[in-house]
């Protein structure tokens, strides 16, 4: 009885019909497979499936870094507490060489009005814009008494109170500096007696600053802020007296809600 080789079938459809790859009914994509690699079906098909998952697991990876990466675009709540020190309200040179040749006596040169370092809060809200950039919009207020202080001697003269209103814009210039630069207005509020018995004008108010925020905790920052703006009272207004420039700086720590502690 003759002998049939078990590969006799498989041989001789690869020499009839080699795009077949060997078995009917297989898909021409095959043939490398079979023919020419002589390698199962299935370790391409789990190569394949194997290739498919790394993909997903890449895509999902690169979606959940990107998403860490979008920052928070909610309105945070600054509170910023500290002291304010300020230039000087009036400086008025008292002594003529008149009055000088004419009386001869000891008498101040200078006059100037000062008001006292003060304790100052204000209050924030920090919309965010881009991501490195917020828009403030602020209130602050500090009171403090006002001296008067010539060559000899120094006096209380009244209790003044600083109110402001300001719009502004916040850089991360660095990952923990924050630059700080805003316009707005402020009025100052004194007594009804001395240099504010007839009021005072609100003026335009100009400021630059910067913030470090610490590394222990994000929400956590130190502030310093540098304002300016004019100054005269209408009891000054008269053909002698001119407007001045006013500068204080305030010094604060500030604390803003809604944003994520390290």
């Amino acid at each position: 009885m003759p002998i049939l080789e078990s590969n006799l079938l498989y041989a001789s459809v690869q020499q009839t019909k080699p795009w077949r790859a060997g078995t009917p009914g297989r898909a021409p994509r095959y043939r490398r497979a079979v023919v020419d690699y002589r390698r199962p079906l299935c370790l391409f098909m789990l190569r394949n499936l194997t290739f498919f998952a790394l993909a997903l697991g890449l895509l999902a990876s690169a979606k959940t870094a990107t998403a860490q990466q979008i920052p928070t675009r909610k309105i945070g709540w600054q509170i910023r507490v500290g002291a304010a020190a300020f230039s000087p309200l009036v400086d008025d040179k008292v002594r003529s060489r008149a009055v000088a040749d004419s009386i001869d006596a000891d008498a101040s040169e200078t006059v100037s009005v000062r008001q006292q370092i003060a304790p100052a809060i204000t209050i924030a809200a920090l919309l965010p814009l881009r991501d490195r950039t917020e828009l403030e919009f602020s209130a602050g207020f500090a009171t403090s008494t006002a001296q008067g202080e010539d060559d000899f001697e120094s006096w209380d003269v009244a209790t003044v109170s600083v109110a402001n209103l300001l719009l502004g814009i916040a850089y991360a210039y660095r990952p923990n500096i924050i630059a700080h630069g805003g316009v707005g207005f402020t009025r100052l509020f004194g007594s009804d007696e001395g240099m504010f018995a007839e009021g005072n004008s609100i003026k335009p108010l100009l400021e630059a600053g910067a913030s470090v925020i610490m590394p222990f905790n994000s929400a956590v920052a130190l502030d310093a802020r540098l304002q300016t703006h004019r100054f005269a009272t209408q009891s000054m207004r008269d053909e002698d007296a001119e407007e001045g420039s006013v500068f204080r700086v305030v010094l604060s720590g500030s604390y803003t809600l809604g944003r994520s502690t390290r």
